[in-house]
């Protein structure tokens, strides 16, 4: 019977320390791949510039826009579309929406104003709402969201969110709607 002292102290030889150290750069390559992918993918998907956004119809053409908050933590409890115009607007809404003293993002709004999709409470986690694209036509500006609930078979924390997506895009002097898709 072996005692638990000679189980312990089994020898390292070079060739058990190399493989050893390969596994781990191994490792260490691979966490730092997914680490870049999602780095990328996220900027990629903030920045709005993505190339999966496709044209409608009916849309001539697609609208940039930057994400300057999402999440499923606000004190707006009831469904929102909303446009912000002003920097005295988005102060006043800034104040209802978030849960501490945290200041609104900074936005040139001679240049660009924000919009926003708010899914209301929400009794489990798993909700989530994105702006996919915005359209502009003749008739102005179109945009276009969609809220996705969680899977019937995924397991979700039992607590009240509030799923929200909020965008600066720029003005463009045209009325705007939304769309859920």
């Amino acid at each position: 019977m072996k005692s638990n002292a000679t189980f312990f102290q089994r020898r390292v030889t070079p060739s058990r320390l190399g493989r050893i150290f390969a596994a781990g750069l191994l490792a260490l390559i691979g966490f730092t791949g997914h680490l870049l992918y999602t780095s990328v993918s996220v900027w990629a998907q903030d920045e709005k510039s993505d190339g999966r956004a496709t044209r409608a119809s009916g849309a001539d053409s697609l609208v940039p826009f930057v994400s300057i908050g999402r999440g499923t933590a606000s004190r707006i409890v009831d469904p929102l579309e909303i446009v912000i115009q002003s920097e005295q607007e988005l102060r006043d809404f800034w104040t209802q929406h978030v849960q501490s003293d945290s200041l609104p993002p900074l936005v040139d709004f001679a240049t660009d104003l924000v919009a926003g999709i708010f899914a209301g409470q929400r009794p489990t986690a798993g909700y989530q709402v994105e702006i996919v694209r915005i359209d502009r036509n003749r008739a102005g500006i179109h945009v276009i969201y969609q809220i996705k609930n969680p899977p019937k078979d995924a397991v979700v924390a039992q607590v009240f969110t509030q799923p929200f997506h909020l965008i600066r895009l720029p003005r463009l002097n045209l009325p705007i709607q939304f769309k859920r898709l």
